[in-house]
């Protein structure tokens, strides 16, 4: 049987469940050879997440983590790493300038959370 393309995927493995823990960003990205391990279709490639997430950094958020972190065995076989398509952060108090970092990117959901940080996601 010709291979379709597509990669193989062993029983037991999980591949539908990605996991809920934030992930500080530096740590989701330090170790990750994926070659595009955020919101792929946005920034395309972890340099260009890389740069977001510092330029984030320097307007003042703070606690920047990923979340929906999907790592599961055949993306870290296949892809050389984990990919997340959704970032939290918090602010200082009436510090404002993380969020028009945010939204440059077009994320396709953004707003305040439940714990009074913030999140973007990417489609």
């Amino acid at each position: 049987m010709r291979n379709s393309g597509c990669p193989r995927i062993y029983a037991g493995e999980d591949v539908t469940t990605p996991r809920k823990t934030k992930v500080p960003w530096r740590e989701f990205l330090s170790d990750n050879r994926n070659e595009t391990p955020f919101a792929t279709n946005h920034f395309q490639t972890a340099a260009r997440a890389r740069k977001f997430f510092r330029e984030l950094e320097k307007a003042g958020a703070t606690q920047v983590t990923v979340s929906n972190v999907m790592d599961e065995p055949f993306r870290l076989r296949t892809e050389g790493g984990a990919y997340a398509d959704t970032v939290h952060f918090c602010i200082r108090p009436k510090n404002y300038d993380a969020l028009p970092v945010v939204a440059r990117e077009k994320p396709d959901t953004f707003g305040p959370t439940d714990c009074g940080c913030f999140a973007a996601w990417w489609d």
